[in-house]
């Protein structure tokens, strides 16, 4: 697993505008367990697809695990590793769809957290036994610690969900801090990035 400077920049710029922000939805009360229900609308430019390749499925797919690290401004910088473990090349296309935060039992009751796309879209092509690093970025967490955790990344286009262990190094069970109390917690796609196999 590998962290990326770029993707850091671009966390430490999210957390100022969450922290300035005058309006956002409020944050659901209960159980610390996580789970995204809705993500903002962002503006993205459509990267042309990759000649030969078909779109990714979960099928296609093995999360190899994930884990996270303290950011700028208190939060949580995160991967998670996934690999290509079918017979063909595919595309990862883009920001998934969704992407959720659960108890590592995954029956944890639900507290919304805001899902926000990647603002650029990309597109990675992934050949047999290729991995790709889905950077993340957790932030404003205003709860008492939520214990383990596992994130679920849901592929765009009704392709499947891939999920993972999200306590893996360097830092494991790293939480955010509380930056804008009152305002709701959110995982930020960054982007994807070519990881290495195994």
């Amino acid at each position: 697993m590998r962290w990326n400077l770029a993707g850091l920049l671009v966390i430490v710029c999210g957390a100022v505008a969450l922290a300035a922000c005058t309006a956002s939805a409020p944050t659901a009360t209960g159980s610390p367990g996580l789970a995204s229900t809705a993500h903002s609308t962002t503006t993205t430019t459509t990267a042309p697809p990759t000649p030969g390749a078909a779109p990714c499925t979960a099928n296609e797919l093995r999360a190899l695990g994930g884990g996270r690290q303290g950011g700028g401004f208190q939060t949580a910088a995160g991967m998670v590793e996934i690999e290509n473990i079918g017979s063909a090349p595919c595309v990862l296309h883009g920001s998934p769809s969704a992407i959720s935060l659960v108890g590592a039992s995954g029956t944890a009751p639900a507290l919304a957290i805001t899902y926000q796309p990647a603002t650029a879209r990309t597109a990675l092509t992934l050949h047999p036994g290729d991995v790709a690093d889905a950077d993340l970025n957790w932030a404003n967490w205003c709860h008492r610690d939520p214990g383990l955790l596992r994130v679920r990344l849901t592929l765009p286009g009704g392709a499947g969900t891939v999920e993972s262990p999200f306590d893996g190094p360097p830092n494991y069970d790293y939480v955010p801090g509380c930056i804008a109390p009152g305002r709701p917690s959110t995982v930020m796609f960054v982007g994807w990035l070519a990881g290495s196999p195994g």
